[in-house]
């Protein structure tokens, strides 16, 4: 019994085995070739929409957090060690903190653009403007401790930096920690 011809048995052939494996193949080298109709096309993409049951529209972050604590363990790495982090960036137009927003999301943080009730980080410019911004964020911080939410820990760029760079989710301790 002779196998099915594949994609990858053949790097050079003759016109006719060239023949019969366009009818088998397309260009990328896909052995389903079937061809369909823009109202069949239609007819598939109807189908699959029908078993579309996943919400993306809430981010992967929040979905894992429904997840038990085992799954939530396991899909930590030291890629997204931020997952779990929903940060407040102080990122006024003279701060220019956009970076560390952007390294907050690429280690799998969400990044809010107001202070909310699901904040758990504010993080503000380091160095002599932190006492300016912290003046500037302190009325939002405010309002959610008179509201009965949970207050997001304040701290400065250098503790995203600390994160980054041990590649896991630091303590803020009395090192990164700004008392508002």
């Amino acid at each position: 019994v002779q196998e099915p011809w594949k994609a990858t048995d053949y790097v050079f052939a003759n016109p006719e085995t060239t023949a019969t494996l366009k009818t088998l193949y397309d260009r990328y080298s896909d052995s389903f070739t079937t061809p369909v109709t823009a109202d069949d096309l239609a007819t598939i993409l109807s189908s699959a929409a029908a078993f579309a049951t996943i919400d993306m529209s809430m981010g992967w972050q929040r979905m894992l957090m429904d997840q038990e604590d085992e799954i939530q363990e396991a899909m930590e790495t030291s890629g997204n060690f931020l997952w779990r982090c929903v940060v407040y960036v102080d990122m006024a137009d003279d701060v220019h903190m956009h970076h560390v927003a952007q390294c907050v999301r690429l280690y799998g943080g969400v990044v809010e653009p107001a202070i909310v009730s699901t904040v758990t980080h504010v993080v503000l410019p380091d160095g002599t403007r932190t006492a300016e911004r912290l003046d500037a964020v302190r009325p939002g911080i405010q309002q959610l401790r008179r509201s009965g939410g949970r207050e997001p820990v304040v701290t400065t760029a250098k503790w995203v930096r600390a994160c980054v760079e041990a590649l896991e989710q630091v303590a803020v301790d009395a090192q990164f920690h700004i008392p508002c």
